[in-house]
């Protein structure tokens, strides 16, 4: 398919574009959709903890939902020298004061394929260890509340109606990708 592309607003981190097609009938259509501006991709951690089996989660206030959400942590691959799976062991202690060994390259896809072009790539981070935020940069814009859900009562916790809170869909998709590939 051909697009004429129409950059429509830019941001520090976002741009809307605007994207002019024809649909296979010949009528003329116009997509508005969002790329992220200077990254180079997008990383999620599944951690476990090492004796206790719980998967770390962070809770924070996302303003787009006007409202908590409990997700993986998660970030941006924004820093210049970093990889993934760097970035993803940054992201894990900044976020949440744990680190792991092992970080396993797990999957990775578009997210939010109708709105915007990003995609992410999941590590898991089997036996993590509260190591603590000494040393670790913080984001000012980031207030997160670390959770932990023992592994075996997660789908319950992600299926449940909670009332001060969402959960990301994503968990489950992760949590179900690492049984079928017999990382859990």
């Amino acid at each position: 398919m051909n697009f004429k592309k129409t950059n429509l607003y830019n941001g520090k981190f976002l741009r809307v574009i605007g994207k002019e097609f024809q649909t296979k009938t010949g009528k003329d259509c116009l997509w508005e959709c969002v790329e992220r501006s200077n990254v180079r991709g997008i990383v999620a951690v599944f951690a476990v903890t090492k004796k206790e089996k719980e998967v770390v989660l962070t809770k924070q206030y996302r303003i787009p939902h006007e409202g908590c959400v409990v997700e993986t942590p998660a970030g941006l691959v924004d820093k210049d020298g970093e990889n993934f799976t760097d970035t993803a062991k940054r992201e894990l202690q900044e976020e949440t004061g744990y680190s792991a060994d092992k970080f396993i390259y797990v999957h990775g896809g578009p997210f939010n394929a109708g709105m915007s072009d990003c995609v992410m790539d999941i590590y898991y981070a089997p036996d993590a260890e509260y190591v603590g935020f000494e040393g670790v940069e913080s984001d000012d814009a980031e207030d997160i509340e670390v959770i932990k859900i023992p592994l075996k009562d997660l789908v319950d916790f992600c299926v449940k109606k909670h009332d001060d809170f969402t959960v990301d869909i994503k968990i489950l998709g992760t949590l179900k990708i690492l049984e079928y590939k017999g990382l859990l």
